[in-house]
């Protein structure tokens, strides 16, 4: 069965909706028999549907996770939630001086629909190592200095093409559809830079993300970012491989296909 119009119609939302529901209740069991760092995974995933035990599991872990990076993964899963906790967190962990930890608060916080670009990730524009990754992040609040930051990334033709190419996606990402045939040809190209150029396509509301979106679906890792774009783009999905593997891995990769199949049946 696919996510989409057409072709059985109320048959079809019956059976998506039964497997929404089994993919929550796989989820619900990790979360009480996995360890400690999987079942917080699960109950990050789960809390996607508003379940109160995930939340209030998650709520628990925040606090007494000692890793940043680990702990900014959970306030992330907590704000998306709706809750205080994760957006408390997260605005905290943004004026990090550890950039890596700062801009994935960011990348959360805007995640979050929050309302003001991070000032702490402007000063980090000028970084050699981070200042791309700043700039990304604040683009996704249409920050003015990101943007223009990515513009003359892309622009500069000393620049690594890998560099160039980030920064297009990052455009992309941020609303900018002068990238569209950069990010197309990425994408018809393949390789290790193709599903970042295709979430950016999928920003864009794009449909030539989609077939390279529905192959991510078969990397643990990916799954659940490209879930969330088909599920974006009204893609006709065949979860039937997520149900598979849903059945048969093991760990992350069986709680990304958990999360992937709450996603794509609209059980989030």
């Amino acid at each position: 069965p696919s996510r989409g119009e057409g072709g059985g119609g109320d048959a079809r939302a019956d059976i998506l909706a039964h497997i929404g529901e089994g993919a929550r209740g796989a989820l619900r069991d990790m979360m009480q028999t996995e360890r400690a760092t999987r079942a917080v995974h699960a109950a990050g995933a789960l809390s996607r549907t508003g379940d109160d035990d995930a939340i209030e599991a998650l709520g628990a872990a925040v606090s007494e996770e000692p890793d940043p990076l680990a702990r900014v993964a959970i306030a992330a899963a907590l704000a998306r939630a709706g809750d205080d906790r994760g957006a408390k967190v997260l605005e905290e962990a943004v004026a990090s001086s550890d950039p890596e930890v700062a801009i994935r608060a960011g990348a959360a916080l805007a995640d979050t629909r929050a309302d003001e670009p991070p000032q702490a990730l402007a000063d980090l524009l000028d970084d050699e190592t981070h200042g791309l990754s700043a700039a990304s992040v604040l683009a996704r609040f249409g920050d003015a200095r990101g943007m223009r930051a990515l513009e003359r990334v892309r622009g500069d033709t000393s620049q690594p093409a890998e560099a160039r190419l980030r920064a297009a996606a990052a455009l992309g990402r941020a609303g900018d559809a002068s990238v569209k045939d950069v990010l197309r040809d990425a994408v018809d190209a393949g390789g290790a830079a193709a599903f970042s150029a295709a979430k950016a396509l999928a920003a864009l509301e794009d449909d030539a993300a989609i077939p390279a979106l529905e192959r991510a679906l078969a990397l643990p890792p990916h799954r659940v970012s490209a879930a969330q774009k088909l599920a974006a783009l009204g893609a006709d999905v065949d979860v039937k491989p997520l149900v598979r593997a849903l059945m048969s891995e093991r760990g992350r990769a069986k709680i990304a296909a958990g999360e992937a199949l709450v996603v794509l049946t609209g059980s989030d």
